[in-house]
């Protein structure tokens, strides 16, 4: 869920650019706690904190909210306690594991630096 579907079906009359940030800031508690992956499942919370900083670079970008930040403004301390709230809770339900991909093996970066994907030079030369 996005935050403008938030407020589309949720608060039909309001948008984006007309909040103030204290309403703003009451509008992110609700959207951080139902944001999810599909009705079952929560993004992780590395996931969470891309989206929020993700927030925060497009409103910086708007000019009503060019010198507000979601993340470092105490006007938005309580969205970001809920955030942090349902992180923990994540991480205690055990979904909050990173999965590392595997280690790229000694005989395949081998393979690699012989067929020259991997290469000494500059790439910008």
């Amino acid at each position: 869920m996005h935050l403008t579907d938030l407020l589309s079906n949720k608060f039909p009359e309001e948008t984006l650019e007309s909040l103030s940030s204290d309403i703003l800031g009451e509008r992110l508690i609700k959207f951080y706690q139902e944001m999810k992956k599909t009705p079952t499942q929560h993004y992780s919370p590395s996931a969470h904190l891309s989206i929020r900083a993700a927030l925060d670079r497009h409103l910086s970008a708007l000019p009503e909210f060019n010198s507000i930040s979601v993340i470092r403004d105490h006007k938005f301390k309580a969205a970001n306690k809920s955030l942090n709230a349902k992180l923990k809770l994540i991480k205690a339900q055990g979904q909050g594991k990173v999965r590392h991909h595997p280690s790229i093996s000694a005989e395949d970066i081998k393979k690699c630096y012989e067929t020259k994907v991997f290469r000494d030079e500059s790439p910008l030369l």
